[in-house]
């Protein structure tokens, strides 16, 4: 119904809510786009909702776009939910040495150390070069607890399905069980209030 109309910028944001609010993300997107050739200047909670639908319907280019929008508007860009977003998209369009880049650049930002921004950066690395603990080992030394902590998520839900204690998964797997593995695996059933695997 607004295709052939020249809205203004209170109508973009209603539109732009409204879509969001049914989590139609291609709408989104797509008048976020028509805001933007109109020449307007999005708020930044316009840019928030676009920057979340460009990672759901897995438009990197959209994204990227959208955070340099963030900086020129003098709008914080990295926040904590961005970079999981920034950095999960990233490595699911086979770019995780950037997904590292940018853990290195933003040194400052200790919310980027969390054990779930790991996981697609450690799905990638094992993919490329086999599960092996060395792929943890090998990043540098701040990455590598949070990294373990990843793997233990990320093979839990698959250890509990297989009704087996996650070093016996791991192992199967193919991982060697050492120390620092046994470790994150405590750390995950502690965070999981699983004692009984503890």
């Amino acid at each position: 119904a607004f295709e052939n109309e020249s809205l203004s910028f209170e109508a973009y944001d209603a539109i732009i809510s409204g879509f969001k609010d049914i989590d139609d993300n291609e709408s989104v997107v797509k008048f976020y786009n028509r805001l933007l050739d109109n020449g307007l200047n999005p708020s930044e909670h316009i840019m928030n909702y676009a920057f979340e639908s460009f990672y759901k319907v897995g438009d990197l280019e959209g994204l990227i776009k959208c955070m340099w929008q963030l900086y020129r508007s003098d709008y914080n860009v990295i926040t904590e939910e961005r970079s999981s977003q920034l950095i999960d998209l990233l490595c699911k369009n086979d770019h995780v040495d950037s997904a590292i880049d940018i853990l290195q650049y933003y040194t400052s930002h200790t919310f980027l150390l969390k054990p779930g921004n790991f996981i697609p950066i450690l799905k990638q690395l094992l993919k490329r070069e086999g599960n092996n603990i060395d792929v943890i080992e090998n990043l540098s030394k701040e990455y590598i607890w949070p990294s373990y902590i990843a793997l233990s998520m990320m093979y839990g839900k698959e250890s509990r399905k297989r009704n087996e204690i996650l070093p016996i998964t791991l192992k199967n797997e193919g991982f060697e069980i050492t120390e620092n593995i046994l470790d994150s695996c405590a750390y995950y059933y502690l965070k999981k209030n699983d004692s009984e695997n503890l």
